[in-house]
């Protein structure tokens, strides 16, 4: 079998594509040799120039023998062929708008690509194509079978005359217009599709098959499968009508002539050629284990096929939207407790590993060639889509996707189109968002630093302080942060405006709350994985996606709420001075929720320091010696200073080197808590000082604060986050300090008397 590793430059994608536009490929395939994975063929090209002047056309076909090239009038053509890059001289010379025909005739093995696509043989029984080469640049795999302008952004009609021995059916694009009989144990298949698509998308898949049509949602649908296969389709694809009902309501009208799957050996996986996806077998077995796969190919139909990426870098358009179909899917079929259940587990997965998997954090329209088909197209794409419906609301959403696939149907996007049309669809401005989470790598992180209820009238002003983090980028992302406020029986959510690293804001709530939380609902996919449950019995709960379990011993005078953050972005640090601890630089975990009277658990916190991308990945920075080493923080609130935990347990198993283990604590309080890396070295009196109490108070207030410290004199010094010196006062204790002048924010203050040093994080709002 040939394979071939070829690298084509940017000249084989730019510049001879503004050449010509392909308007009609008629591919001609004479003979299939199984034996030889051979295949004799021809394909007649019907051009238009883009240009004036144009005397020569450059195409792509690799590896063949090509044998000749001829014009429109049968005049034999002088070309150039070096394995891969087609060039023929033209008889004459064509103006722009001009159209020209060249047929070229070929024989040999197509191409495979090394790692997935291209064309494949199986035995006596197979022969079909894959239309994109994971290792080929452009990905775009037309050549591999037929000579053409093998770029995404060129579109054409198609004939495909497919000559098979009597025991064989050819299965392609669009319509099946005849099979003609030649008497001699030979037929010919003619299929012919009309609507324009790039090469990448033309197919053909040849078998011992039997097809099998049905009608859904008024849309004819074929499937070709040798006989050992019928029996398996209905039951796989029995959710076929489901699936259109949702895909044309959300994206608009099926635009192609049918649906079509046609089943191939093949264990790695589809392929959304228009009107006739490639399936592979193992993947159609009657059950409903793989029906996600063929839901996301369908959903090609809109995302990839009728509107497809102008550019490789922008494939998330393509493969981000089909896997977030996915999810649409399942919340229609299955409920929306389903939906987000997959949400939340490509979530966790994305936050943990595609920058491992990818080799970095990179922006949705700028995913280089090594990452195309990577977890940052295929699953974090679905996670910003996620997040685009929930800031536009449904109905804005949907209606912006029905116009973008009716504004560009049969054409091409990038990123900033799909902006464009989404906005101007809404009549709201999309830039900001499209800036942060397309346009950034990485993900946006918010948290409350502090938060006050104040009666007035019959209703409280709350008063909120939020920062914002980053993960994977430093861009100060602005958004409308949805922020929830609950007593236990009643809920209020809002919106805030947050576009600054720490703001302060004044809400109303018709109630005091006893719990605020950014994005309750999940409707962002930030730097965080959450999970919430309401305790109504005792015993063990998981908080699925955040590697925290709890074991609830007393449930108490009621219901509880229990909420577990695992935040993907690092700690904050020791307020004072750093006691010999390293804090785990990838995340950490807070717990809120309402806790009844005499409530009481437990709680089991996962660690894993390996690199291994299916658990590892989390606390890979900070083990790097024995597990004996780790310590367990807490701290009550952002003002607060880390403590160890009073008393937890360390488990590491059977090996105290191999990374991984629990932390079980023994009583599960509402606040932080981080995995840290205790330093031997460090004095037991620094280490002591992780116990010190507060002794700035009220915290946080508006500037005054109560100063209770040993006796005697004491300097205290304010400093920002950044390390410049704020304010500095001689103090001794019970004095009162003013910061009153000073902006609202989070700040450091350290107190220091000889050689004893104490430090506090303040917080002035």
């Amino acid at each position: 079998m040939h394979k071939h590793n070829h690298t084509v430059g940017a000249a084989f994608s730019a510049s001879f594509q503004d050449s010509i536009h392909v308007q009609h490929y008629e591919i001609n395939i004479d003979s299939l040799n199984f034996q030889q994975q051979k295949l004799w063929a021809s394909t007649k090209l019907t051009f238009e120039s883009k240009v004036d002047g144009l005397s020569a056309v450059k195409l792509s076909l690799d590896g063949f023998t090509v044998d000749s090239v001829l014009s429109a009038a049968g005049n034999q053509l002088n070309f150039n062929y070096d394995n891969l890059n087609l060039n023929i001289d033209l008889l004459s010379v064509l103006n722009e708008n001009a159209t020209d025909t060249v047929e070229v005739f070929y024989r040999g093995t197509p191409a495979q690509d090394d790692s997935w696509g291209g064309f494949y043989w199986s035995g006596l029984s197979f022969a079909f194509n894959m239309g994109v080469g994971f290792d080929e640049d452009p990905h775009v795999f037309g050549r591999a079978w037929f000579p053409c302008l093998d770029v995404f952004t060129d579109r054409s009609a198609y004939d495909f005359h497919i000559k098979v021995t009597d025991n064989y059916q050819a299965f392609c694009n669009g319509e099946l217009t005849s099979i003609e009989n030649h008497g001699n144990g030979t037929k010919n298949y003619h299929w012919f599709l009309e609507q324009p698509i790039p090469t990448y998308l033309a197919s053909m898949a040849v078998a011992e098959y039997e097809f099998v049509e049905e009608t859904h949602g008024g849309i004819p649908v074929t499937w070709a499968a040798v006989a050992q296969d019928t029996s398996a389709v209905s039951g796989t694809f029995q959710h076929m009508t489901e699936a259109v009902d949702v895909f044309t309501s959300s994206y608009g009208p099926y635009q192609w002539n049918k649906i079509g799957y046609a089943l191939v050996p093949f264990n790695a996986g589809a392929m959304e050629h228009a009107s006739s996806i490639h399936i592979g077998r193992p993947f159609v077995d009657g059950t409903l284990a793989y029906e996600s796969l063929w839901v996301h190919e369908l959903s090609h139909m809109w995302w990839g096929d009728l509107v497809t990426c102008k550019d490789q870098e922008n494939m998330w358009l393509n493969e981000g939207f089909a896997s977030y179909s996915e999810a649409l899917f399942i919340e229609q079929m299955y409920g929306e407790e389903e939906y987000k259940d997959w949400i939340r587990e490509y979530h966790r997965d994305v936050l943990q590993f595609a920058h491992v998997k990818d080799g970095d954090y990179y922006a949705m329209n700028d995913v280089p060639h090594s990452a195309t088909y990577g977890t940052t197209v295929y699953d974090k794409g679905p996670q910003v889509i996620h997040t685009l419906r929930n800031f536009m609301g449904d109905s804005l959403f949907f209606e912006a996707c029905r116009t973008y696939m009716d504004t560009l149907a049969f054409g091409n996007a990038n990123s900033h189109d799909l902006r464009d049309i989404f906005a101007a669809s809404a009549a709201i401005d999309l830039n900001p968002f499209f800036d942060g989470w397309v346009f950034q790598p990485g993900f946006p992180h918010w948290q409350i630093d502090s938060y006050t209820a104040t009666p007035i009238f019959d209703a409280y002003n709350v008063e909120l302080v939020l920062r914002q983090k980053q993960r994977g980028n430093n861009h100060t992302y602005g958004m409308k942060v949805p922020i929830n406020f609950t007593d236990g029986s009643e809920n209020h959510d809002v919106l805030v405006d947050m576009n600054q690293e720490v703001q302060t804001f004044n809400v109303t709530c018709p109630f005091e709350p006893k719990m605020v939380t950014i994005d309750r609902w999940e409707t962002m996919s930030d730097a965080i994985a959450d999970f919430e449950k309401e305790i109504t019995s005792t015993g063990t709960q998981t908080f699925n996606q955040t590697n925290v379990s709890i074991n609830v011993s007393e449930t108490g005078s009621g219901t509880s709420i229990v909420r577990i953050e695992d935040h993907f972005i690092a700690p904050d640090g020791f307020a004072g001075t750093n006691p010999g601890i390293a804090l785990n630089p990838y995340h950490y975990w807070s717990v809120d929720g309402l806790f009844a009277d005499g409530f009481e658990s437990n709680a089991t916190f996962k660690f894993n320091g390996t690199t291994n991308t299916s658990q590892g990945y989390m606390d890979n920075d900070l083990i790097i010696g024995t597990e004996d080493s780790l310590v367990f923080l807490y701290r009550q609130s952002v003002g607060t200073e880390w403590q160890e935990v009073n008393s937890y347990e360390l488990l590491t198993g059977t090996s105290v080197t191999n990374k991984i283990g629990t932390v079980r604590i023994d009583t599960l309080k509402k606040g932080e808590y981080v995995l840290g890396r205790r330093d031997f070295t460090a004095s037991t009196s620094d280490l002591a000082q992780l116990a010190n109490p507060a002794f700035a108070y009220p915290n946080p207030n508006t500037g005054v604060f109560n100063v209770s410290l040993p006796n005697g004199i004491w300097t205290l010094e304010m400093f920002s986050l950044n390390g410049k010196k704020i304010k500095q006062w001689q103090v001794s204790t019970g004095n009162e300090i003013s910061a009153v002048d000073v902006a609202k924010g989070q700040y450091i203050i350290r107190a220091t008397k000889g050689k004893q040093t104490l430090s506090q994080s303040v917080i002035i709002r």
